[in-house]
């Protein structure tokens, strides 16, 4: 995991704002920073004071950089700890914290004590949400058990994933849903079944955005 990029200011009538929820992407394997003014309370200068969404994930197992692999640092969970504590001594609201999965490696001998480690890590400080990825699905219960916050809006049976999950910040209502492409991950579980996009699924989160009456929305997407 790299150094975490400078954060990026939108304005009131551009970039990802607007009076309607707000929907971001989030696919990065380095920390990053989106500072987004939501619509709802106001600040003493009459103007809504800005939301912080930190996103992290990808770690493949890296638990510190190591230089090893062709696509860059991977890893550095004692530095997202470190960043995340100085995150939250800021002026303002407590950041969002949104984690995008693929976290562990894979389940060898060697993998297991990892898988451990990196759980309890993200447990210490744990995110408002994690998408699973591939290799947490691929190692089963093993991979979604110590209390993670995890989200799937695209599961049709809804028994092992919430689909939403909801923050409060400064008086604003903050949804974060997740979308898992059915190919991106196994799909031989019989606990959780992937609906793929189509008009029906869109119109299904449609209406639950229309419903829920949130302030914003954050999308978290693999595929």
């Amino acid at each position: 995991m790299g150094t975490p990029s400078p954060s990026r200011r939108f304005g009131a009538n551009g970039g990802h704002a607007g009076p309607r929820p707000a929907a971001l992407l989030a696919g990065l394997a380095l920390l990053t920073a989106l500072a987004l003014p939501l619509p709802g309370a106001s600040g003493a200068d009459g103007a809504s004071p800005p939301l912080t969404v930190l996103a992290a994930g990808d770690l493949r197992g890296e638990i510190k950089p190591c230089g090893c692999s062709p696509e860059g640092q991977l890893g550095g969970l004692p530095r997202r700890l470190s960043y995340l504590e100085q995150a939250r001594r800021a002026p303002g609201p407590a950041p969002i914290v949104v984690d995008l999965g693929n976290n562990y490696p894979e389940p060898t001998e060697q993998g297991r004590d990892k898988i451990e480690l990196i759980r309890t890590l993200l447990g210490r400080d744990p995110p408002q949400a994690v998408l699973p990825g591939p290799a947490e699905l691929a190692l089963g219960s093993t991979g979604l058990g110590g209390g993670l916050p995890y989200v799937v809006s695209n599961d049709a049976l809804g028994q092992v994933f919430t689909h939403v999950r909801r923050v409060e910040r400064a008086g604003r209502h903050v949804a974060i849903y997740g979308y898992l492409t059915p190919t991106a991950v196994y799909q031989g579980h019989e606990d959780f079944r992937l609906r793929a996009v189509d008009t029906a699924l869109l119109a299904d989160l449609r209406a639950r955005l229309a419903a829920a009456g949130d302030d914003a929305a954050l999308l978290l997407f693999r595929g």
